[in-house]
């Protein structure tokens, strides 16, 4: 009879110890498992960020663009000018000088 209470309880603390050891492995693997998610979020963010820093980019140069040729239009057309001067003041200017 003493033999089999032994058996009994190495068993039980067999099991606990198992028990034990399986659910530092799976919260070590949990653990894994949730960074190795939260990696592949944050690089699907920075790639969303970049991808919209790109666009807004690219806006701003076309804006800038369709600036610089409404600028060249009116120099062309006479009808721009500075703080300082006008193109059609310092025509007048000039002509007035040279008669």
């Amino acid at each position: 009879m003493g033999s089999s209470v032994n058996k009994v309880v190495g068993t039980v603390v067999g099991g606990v110890t198992g028990g034990l050891l399986g659910s530092v492995f799976d919260d070590s693997h949990s653990a894994k498992h949730a960074q190795r998610r939260a990696q592949q979020q944050q690089s699907a963010i920075l790639k969303e960020q970049q991808k919209i820093l790109e666009q807004q980019q690219a806006d701003a140069l076309a804006k800038r663009k369709e600036q610089i040729d409404q600028q060249r239009e009116q120099i062309i057309g006479g009808n721009y000018s500075t703080n300082r001067t006008s193109t059609t003041g310092l025509a007048g200017g000039i002509r007035g000088k040279l008669g």
